[in-house]
């Protein structure tokens, strides 16, 4: 999405934005970065966080959840994401 969503996503685990196409700005905890394909952040998701693309064209990133399942090993999620 070109905007942020109305409020920053928080929960358990670790995530991992890999950039392939486009520009994105992440907003992380209070401050912003800006990463484009080829670049990576990694972050604890229980921290205020959300993203949107910037530039002329859209994003496309490869997202990695990481979450704790209490005690049972983690739950890793793979997804991705196609900003417009």
């Amino acid at each position: 999405s070109k905007e942020f969503s109305p409020k920053p996503l928080m929960h358990e685990g670790q995530e991992l934005a890999f950039p392939l196409e486009g520009t994105q700005e992440f907003y992380y905890d209070g401050q912003t970065y800006i990463v484009k394909a080829g670049d990576v952040i990694y972050f604890d998701s229980d921290r205020p966080h959300m993203t949107r693309s910037i530039g002329s064209k859209p994003a496309r990133v490869l997202v990695v959840l990481c979450n704790p399942l209490r005690g049972e090993g983690f739950f890793l999620f793979i997804r991705f994401a196609m900003s417009k």
